[in-house]
């Protein structure tokens, strides 16, 4: 019986590696991690703009992600944002 049970946990273990490797290989999580960071940037920072999520497109030029809003004037904007390091380049506040 417990050598049962113990078999079971290892092959619901390794399913589940097994599926989470293949999401983060399908881009499938690095997307939705960037999709809620900018998401939460675009609230924190803009609220009073109301930006809706529109879009999102891997950039393999810099392998990150471009995520793309819209405000309630028509206004698109998007952000260059990294599944690591969050938001990356915002053109409404950007650096310097």
């Amino acid at each position: 019986m417990l050598k049962n049970l113990s078999r079971k946990k290892l092959i619901i273990a390794t399913f589940i590696l097994v599926l989470v490797v293949v999401l983060c290989l399908t881009r499938t999580i690095p997307s939705g991690i960037c999709i809620l960071a900018s998401i939460k940037h675009v609230n924190d920072n803009y609220p009073d703009r109301n930006f809706k999520y529109k879009s999102i497109e891997y950039f393999s030029a810099i392998d990150d992600y471009l995520v793309h809003f819209v405000d309630k004037n028509g206004y698109e904007m998007s952000l260059t944002v990294s599944p690591l390091g969050g938001v990356i380049y915002d053109p409404l506040n950007p650096p310097g």
